[in-house]
This record gives structure tokens, C-alpha cells and sequence, in this order.
């Protein structure tokens, strides 16, 4: 299934303007960027990612400073401009970032699986070289619907981020520096909830020690040792961790407990029920071990949810948009 175009990008090649380095990184089989960024986004307004099929341009806070990356993906190739003071720093770590080191080993799924996993075959997860700003992210969608987690993103961005020069409109998130000296009360002035911007200058007064233990994920027992520590933070629980885990850490076995939809999703797809539990989600997961968190991805981006009862709530289909 091709990713329908999410939006038109006319200033992609505006930001190589400024001094910046160009690295070509090779593709080999099934790849699509806008299906993996997309496991990547905060809506379709999002200020720090846009792309499209082929291209696409999104920012990242380092431990080395801020980054602007502009990607193409062209035949065999994906083309990377790379701006900003973490330029050197950044550059053997986008093979990670953009999913070209994601290890579909052993995931050979059958059946009405199998034909989604064809379909979406381009699919990969990204593993981020730095993670606060993935955080803040996953924290302000907490509990709440995923279109109102996006305007606090938003709003936040404007206010405290940085504008990427020549870029049309692409934005630094603000970072944890400028986080950790603001109040509780001017993050609720971009309409995000008390206990979420709580959380987020709790953590942003962590961030550097965050970042040392993610160690940009060179050391595979570095994604352990960063979940453990954020699970005993106020605030972080399971279903923060495992989300970020997937959709951060390139763990493609997360599982991601205490979402209101998955289980139903993930019931639905295998058994034709309309409501579940975590308990259920994980035994039907459980055979596609250690790629649960990668069959979620396809369940939720190629099939159809179970038909809605009541009020509509936070969708991670709607995450991946």
C-alpha cells in the first residue's frame, strides 16, 4: 500500500543554502522514507518533521547542538543534507535515524499479516541518535486525544523553538535548556495539561544525563538502561516508555501497554472481537516475538480499526499521520 502524499515540500532545497555536509547512504530492498518517518510524526503540522513520499526535512536537538536534516530517497540512494553544529557528530548515526539499520530478520509473517507486511513492506523504525525531544512528544500525548497533543506541540514550538533559517517554515523544538527554565504556567499557555508540563521540566532538567545514557544507541544494553531509569521518573509509566521504545528507540519488539486502542485493534485484526484487553493484545503478539511492536505498526497503519464506540479517543493511527 503506497503512503498517500502528505504534503508538498517547495522549499526542500532552500535549506542547503547555508553551510551544511551532503551524505549519500545506500538503500538496499523495500524502503519507503514516508512511511518510516511517519512512525515519527506529531501531525500534519507538525513544525519539526514534513515529508512526502520520497523527501523529507525534520530537525533533531543533539547532545552536539541542533541538526536540520533535509532527506531524498532516489533509487539505491537517500541523500542527506545535513545542517547545523552537530553536522559531524550526526552523520554516522543517520543510517539508525532513518531505518537503514532496522533488522526485519526472522519476520516472515503468513496470511492476511503476510499480505499487509508486503504492502507496507518499506516500512522501517527509525532508532533517533538523540531522544528528549521524542520524550516531550510521547509525554504530551498522554491520556488526552493525539489532535490536541499536537497543538500543544505546536504552540510550544513557536514560542520557545527556533526557526531553521531558509527553510520555509521548519523549526528547532526548543531545547532543554530553554525548557528547564520555564514555569509550569507558561507551558499551560500552549495548552498543555499541568501533570504533562510537570513531567516534561522534570525531565528536561534530566536531559543531558538522558542523553548520556541513550549513548545514541551505539551500545545495545543503552535502551535497557535509559527505559529503567525513565520508568522511575513521577510520571512515566509502561505505556511512555513502550512507546517510545518503538517509536524512538527502533525497538521493533515494544509493547505498548495501557493504550485505549491497541488491544481493541489488535483483537480485532486476529479475532474479529471488538474490545480487548493488554492481557489478550500480548498472547496474540506473542508468537511474532521479537517483532511485536513492528506487526503493531502494520495492524494499525494497514488495517481498520474496530468500529468506534462512544466518544472518539487518542488513536495511534491517527499518531502516525
Amino acid at each position: 500500500m503506497a503512503i498517500r502524499r502528505l504534503i508538498d515540500l517547495p522549499h526542500y532545497d532552500t535549506i542547503i543554502r547555508v553551510p551544511h555536509h551532503e551524505i549519500t547512504l545506500p538503500v538496499t530492498g523495500d524502503y519507503h522514507l514516508g512511511q518510516t518517518l511517519s512512525l515519527l510524526t506529531m501531525g500534519r503540522g507538525n513544525p519539526c518533521l514534513r515529508h512526502n513520499e520520497t523527501q523529507g526535512q525534520l530537525t533533531l536537538n543533539t547532545p552536539r547542538g541542533p541538526v536540520a536534516l533535509a532527506a531524498t530517497r532516489s533509487g539505491e540512494t537517500l541523500r542527506v543534507v545535513v545542517t547545523g553544529s552537530a553536522a559531524e557528530w550526526i552523520e554516522p548515526l543517520l543510517p539508525g535515524l532513518f531505518g537503514l539499520e532496522d533488522d526485519l530478520t526472522g519476520f516472515a509473517p503468513e496470511g492476511r499479516l503476510g499480505r499487509i507486511a508486503d504492502e507496507l513492506a518499506g516500512l522501517r523504525l527509525p532508532r533517533l541518535p538523540a531522544v528528549f525531544d521524542r520524550l516531550v512528544q510521547i509525554v504530551l500525548q498522554q491520556l488526552i486525544q493525539f489532535r490536541d497533543a499536537c497543538r500543544g506541540w505546536r504552540l510550544l514550538v513557536h514560542r520557545y523553538g527556533e526557526e531553521v533559517p531558509h527553510s520555509g517554515g521548519l523549526y528547532y523544538a526548543p531545547t532543554a535548556e530553554t525548557l528547564a527554565g520555564l514555569a509550569v504556567y507558561q507551558l499551560m499557555e500552549c495548552d498543555i495539561l499541568p501533570k504533562h508540563a510537570r513531567v516534561i521540566l522534570t525531565l528536561a532538567k534530566q536531559a543531558a544525563a538522558l542523553e548520556r545514557l541513550w549513548e545514541s544507541g551505539a551500545d545495545p544494553a543503552a535502551r535497557e538502561r535509559l527505559c529503567e531509569h525513565l520508568l522511575r521518573q513521577p510520571g512515566v509509566g509502561p505505556w511512555t516508555v513502550g512507546y517510545l521504545r518503538g517509536a524512538g528507540l527502533g525497538d521493533a519488539d515494544a509493547l505498548v501497554l495501557g493504550d485505549y486502542g491497541h488491544p481493541h485493534h489488535v483483537a480485532y485484526f486476529f479475532t474479529g472481537k471488538e474490545r480487548s484487553d493488554d492481557d489478550e493484545m500480548q498472547q496474540l503478539l506473542a508468537p511474532y516475538a521479537p517483532h511485536r511492536y513492528r506487526v503493531l505498526s502494520l495492524l494499525i497503519l494497514g488495517t481498520p480499526p474496530p468500529p468506534r464506540r462512544g466518544p472518539r479517543r487518542a488513536s495511534q493511527r491517527d499518531r502516525f499521520r
